[in-house]
């Protein structure tokens, strides 16, 4: 019988034109004829209970009945974007995937060495799961900012990704062309020592070789703080000795030095880095590691999470075409605050920053909207407590919406029922149950009434 439905399974606020893209991919990679009007995702909500699913309009795709959309979350940590299933039923993390896509909005000019350290050593730590195996890994560049260069170490994440057979989509053709794959073990090693930092503050992160044949050593701190926990050095060291290992396949030995860590720091960790080191054979100089297990999941469903309250609620809105000018679900990539010109801007850092910002056209009003878990609705700092914090927002940026006034507001995921529901709007339970409250906007009640049959 032939596999009739398409699963796209994702940690992330699923993209209108990232889903077009993957559909294409398909389309073209399965030879089915594929015609889109304009792709939807519509939450599926009965009886004002959401169903924790969506699915995919304004596509037919020859032999694909429906395109289902689940919010999963990975096991460990190190998560791709996206899961891509051709199967009549809902996958199980014990399914073989076709596509495992990393997507990413940022372009050349803003990505540091730790995005792109930390984005291309997911590759490396997906293949320690046999379900993987046979899946085409993609790096998904929907970038809506104009670049005109590729950073040094932006080049040698594109490089080392085709060295692991990852597929490129989404870059400027002849920019990415030009930066093949790795040949040679001597290529990568003095293209990355080239680009080494050599501060006197700083160790650098460099591979050598040794004397003894299949022997290398590689350069990098791994102690932050105090503890095992510098995250970009340990996706970049990962990396590093899965490439030497692919263009070495004589490879005996790695070692790492200048890692600035003691035995008391790693006697009973078991983290990510750890569990590739020993897939791997990256040994710490003068110290040992556990040998831990390595999960047999590499992905399951989430239902559990405040982002599965601001997901939903940004989805529903756009569904019937309110205007999302920001998001930052919990988890996921940040997105761009959106000006009236057009112009796309970043939010700093440092600045408190809303989970969903939404233009109310009709009515004048621009909803700063803090998603939260409803345990913590009204805890210090959290929930309601945390919407003071929006002032630099406010004032920085939606006051470039000349005419408009501002109302900050709450969305909760979960069971408990806060004492005051003045500022809080909305709230999913974990059985799907979606409780409109007095004070949630009359469009948004009109939204989830519409959208319930």
């Amino acid at each position: 019988m032939a596999d009739k439905n398409l699963w796209i399974l994702t940690e992330e606020r699923p993209k209108n034109e990232v889903v077009e893209i993957i559909l294409k991919k398909f389309s073209k990679d399965y030879k089915k004829n594929i015609q889109i009007s304009k792709i939807n995702v519509k939450p599926i909500i009965i009886d004002k209970k959401f169903e924790f699913r969506y699915i995919v309009e304004g596509v037919k795709l020859k032999d694909i009945d429906e395109i289902h959309l689940k919010i999963i979350s990975g096991a460990e940590g190190s998560f791709v974007d996206f899961l891509v299933f051709n199967q009549n039923k809902e996958p199980t993390n014990r399914d073989s995937p076709i596509y495992i896509i990393e997507e990413t909005k940022t372009n050349p000019s803003e990505s540091r060495n730790v995005a792109v350290f930390q984005r291309t050593s997911k590759f490396v730590f997906l293949e320690l799961f046999e379900n993987n195996s046979d899946a085409e890994k993609i790096m998904l560049y929907s970038i809506r900012l104009k670049y005109y260069t590729l950073p040094p170490t932006f080049i040698f994440g594109i490089k080392a990704m085709k060295t692991l057979g990852v597929t490129i989509i989404g870059l400027n053709e002849a920019e990415e062309g030009k930066n093949e794959k790795f040949e040679t073990i001597d290529e990568l090693i003095e293209f990355k020592n080239s680009i080494a930092t050599t501060r006197a503050d700083n160790t650098p992160l460099s591979i050598h070789k040794t004397d003894d044949e299949g022997v290398y050593r590689i350069s990098g701190k791994l102690e932050k703080s105090g503890a095992f926990s510098h995250d970009p050095n340990m996706g970049a060291i990962t990396l590093l000795a899965k490439l030497i290992k692919k263009l070495d396949t004589n490879t005996k030995k790695i070692i790492v030095f200048n890692h600035g860590l003691t035995q008391k720091m790693v006697k009973n960790s078991e983290n990510k880095f750890v569990k590739i080191a020993n897939a791997l054979g990256i040994e710490l100089k003068g110290l040992t590691l556990q040998k831990p297990q390595v999960d047999k999941e590499y992905w399951k469903y989430n239902n559990t999470g405040e982002k599965i309250g601001s997901i939903l609620l940004h989805l529903l809105l756009q569904y019937k075409g309110i205007k999302i000018i920001y998001e930052n679900h919990a988890g996921c990539e940040q997105g761009y605050f959106e000006f009236p010109n057009k112009e796309l801007k970043s939010i700093e850092k440092k600045t408190g920053k809303p989970d969903l910002i939404l233009l109310d056209d009709e009515n004048k009003i621009i909803y700063l909207i803090e998603a939260e878990m409803a345990v913590n609705a009204e805890k210090p700092k959290k929930g309601v407590n945390q919407l003071s914090s929006f002032n630099e927002v406010e004032t920085n940026f939606c006051s470039s919406y000349i005419g408009y006034e501002f109302e900050r507001i709450v969305v909760l995921y979960g069971d408990e029922i806060p004492s005051n529901t003045e500022k809080i709007i909305l709230q999913i339970k974990t059985d799907g149950e979606i409780i409109c409250y007095d004070s949630c906007p009359e469009f948004i009640k009109n939204i989830v009434n519409e959208m319930s049959p």
